[in-house]
């Protein structure tokens, strides 16, 4: 160990560790760079978006009153019976609209459209348009590939990949106890190809703990329960599984019933979120905001059978119970940079590019290495080939003559 601390490049397990990092970048280069790029732009979807069809966004009212997400739930369910509505919102601000997600029943692959109401009357303003249409699609792209479930699949063993990009790259990049401060840095008066190894190093050095907190979070959005039960297994989690619904029986349940008891549970909290079933096991959910009128991570969220209103269960976001909530509810703001106002959204832009060029340095690193002299073999090769082809047909030219 004393001997990598000095000189690691000839240490056999460094040039194991090599390898690994290699073909785990061929691999997922394309992967890595695609979703960096996508994560960037997305950091800001929701004030593009609302820029972008603020004539849906907002809405006069004066008075400060509160649409009825009951009442707006119930008339798009019997107005759309084709059509699973997946969720009302209500926004925090009395001047933004209430917004709700339909899909297409039965095609959970199906995109979800935004209808808009306003926020005191619960009146309808409109559907989303193509800014609505265009950042649906990218959302989709970043956490499914365009593929649903098995694109989310994928997205998690990409992640994968990612980690263990990151915890070789840390190996890799250790240039020595002599040499290491040279290796944070770029050196833009080198030659190109030691500009595109630094730029490679120096990137990898300043990014990789934000890479691997996006790599691990990454698996747990496609494995959640998996993770939670790991976590739980370490730290206590006050929910491990999502609470499914029992199986179909007759009879209807009443959404305002439920509402009401999960006001008697909460009652000094506002009522600001309603998500109905998206399939046949999930619960109904209501969102209680004990702080403001619509915070998330301040929320009693209570889940009830779909089909007999029985209440499953309660996860009081933010009282964090245990050490493993805490770890759990750090997930979400981590992951997508809500936890510090703009700033942090800002970095968390420019760091998602660290992929790009990690993805771009690693290909060009990769061809000055290996590709370029295979590339250079193989037309000297060619070369010859074609000089042989040409002194046999003036051999046999001559032959005949």
């Amino acid at each position: 160990m004393s001997s990598f601390f000095r000189k690691p490049q000839p240490v056999f397990w460094r040039k194991a560790v090599f390898q690994v990092h290699l073909w785990s970048g061929i691999l997922a280069a394309l992967y890595v760079a695609l979703i960096g790029l996508t994560g960037s732009i997305l950091v800001f979807r929701e004030e593009a978006e609302a820029a972008m069809e603020s004539h849906l966004r907002h809405a006069s009212n004066p008075e400060g009153k509160r649409a009825d997400l009951i009442v707006i739930a119930e008339r798009l369910a019997q107005e759309n019976p084709r059509q699973v509505v997946l969720g009302v919102y209500a926004a925090e601000s009395p001047e933004h609209s209430v917004v709700a997600y339909l899909r297409e029943r039965g095609n959970p692959r199906a995109k979800s459209e935004a209808l808009y109401f306003h926020p005191g009357t619960g009146a309808f303003l409109g559907k989303g348009g193509n800014a609505s249409r265009f950042w649906t699609w990218l959302g989709d792209l970043h956490f499914n590939l365009l593929a649903g479930r098995p694109g989310r699949i994928v997205n998690g063993v990409g992640a994968a990949f990612l980690l263990a990009l990151c915890l070789t790259g840390i190996v890799i990049w250790w240039p020595g106890i002599l040499r290491w401060k040279r290796s944070v840095r770029v050196d833009f008066e080198r030659s190109w190809k030691r500009v595109n190894w630094d730029l490679h190093s120096a990137t990898g050095f300043w990014t990789v703990s934000v890479l691997a907190m996006w790599a691990l979070t990454g698996i747990y959005f496609a494995w959640p329960e998996a993770i939670r039960a790991a976590v739980n297994s370490v730290l206590p989690v006050s929910m491990v599984r999502n609470p499914k619904s029992g199986p179909p029986v007759e009879g209807e349940v009443r959404l305002r019933e439920l509402l009401e008891s999960a006001r008697a549970r909460s009652p000094r909290a506002s009522f600001y979120r309603l998500n109905l079933p998206a399939d046949e096991s999930a619960p109904i959910r209501i969102y209680l905001s004990r702080r403001g009128f619509a915070d998330v991570n301040q929320a009693d969220v209570y889940y009830f059978d779909q089909y007999t209103g029985q209440h499953l269960m309660t996860l009081r976001r933010g009282l964090n119970q245990s050490a493993g909530d805490v770890v759990m509810a750090w997930i979400g703001p981590l992951h997508f940079g809500t936890f510090g106002g703009v700033p942090v959204k800002v970095l968390w832009v420019v760091l998602g590019l660290a992929p790009v060029v990690l993805s771009v340095t690693g290909v060009f690193m990769y061809w000055n290495r290996s590709l370029s002299k295979k590339w250079r073999k193989l037309r000297t090769d060619s070369a010859e080939r074609g000089k042989l082809a040409a002194g046999e047909v003036s051999v046999a030219r001559a032959a005949s003559n």
